[in-house]
């Protein structure tokens, strides 16, 4: 057990080994939830922790009496998030590992913020010097590196016809289409392609490629960009798609001062 589960939950471990159910520090209906939420560790397709991960899920409670900025005789109220999994299914089917983090840590916090404004160095440069981007940045925003989503190119390309009383195509500012009359089987689909590409990614570079191309397969816009901002929202360019036979400029590795962006 822990030592700091009376930081999180307001009870250390001796008084935490004396409950004979963790609901009794839950109420009616977080009980249930924490019920129903265990619940789905017997569904299929939750056996393989390692494709599937963790049951993730928010429960809230009360420790012991005294330890509460509401005063000493308020019990300590918690929230936390919970991460829930069965470790060895085939030999101990009943036992189920159960992580809790504190929803607002004090102590421990997710991001940090500081007031001192950080050095050109650690943010990339991006309020530096004008950045001349090389033969190869340019070349790289004209080239897309996305495989073409099947169900998607026809209809980026040219409207179709609508059918005599049937729902008609509305034009992308860009040049797309987007077909009204496409089921949820074609959506389900293309989002099947957009999913198996970026997660084929090997770094956030070519993720970030993946990104853009996939954008422009969608929209049919002539110029895809994705900015990356610092503390102090001066940005740059760290992604481009450009169809070359549109435009003929290109922006990549652009930076732009908080007052330019």
């Amino acid at each position: 057990m822990p030592q700091n589960s009376g930081y999180v939950l307001g009870l250390p471990p001796a008084m935490l080994f004396k409950l004979s159910c963790l609901t009794e520090i839950l109420s009616d209906d977080e009980a249930d939830s924490l019920r129903e939420n265990l619940d789905v560790l017997d569904e299929p397709g939750q056996s393989d922790l390692i494709e599937v991960g963790p049951h993730h899920f928010k429960l809230s409670g009360q420790g012991a009496t005294g330890a509460s900025l509401d005063g000493p005789q308020q019990p300590t109220s918690w929230t936390c998030w919970c991460a829930a999994h069965k470790p060895d299914r085939d030999t101990r089917p009943n036992f189920i590992a159960l992580e809790l983090e504190l929803e607002n840590d004090e102590m421990n916090p997710l991001r940090t913020e500081t007031t001192e404004p950080p050095l050109d160095e650690e943010r990339g440069g991006m309020a530096g010097e004008p950045y001349e981007p090389t033969a190869e940045d340019l070349a790289e925003s004209t080239v897309n590196v996305v495989r073409p989503l099947r169900g998607v190119g026809a209809s980026t390309r040219k409207p179709r016809r609508p059918r005599q009383g049937g729902p008609s195509n509305s034009a992308l500012p860009g040049g797309g289409y987007l077909n009204k009359a496409s089921s949820s089987m074609d959506v389900f689909q293309v989002l099947t392609q957009v999913t198996e590409q970026l997660s084929r990614a090997e770094d956030l570079g070519t993720f970030l490629k993946v990104v853009v191309g996939i954008m422009q397969e969608l929209t049919g816009f002539h110029r895809v960009m994705v900015y990356q901002f610092d503390e102090m929202w001066n940005g740059q360019v760290v992604a481009e798609l450009v169809d070359w036979t549109k435009v003929r400029t290109t922006s990549a590795c652009t930076r732009l001062t908080a007052t330019d962006a």
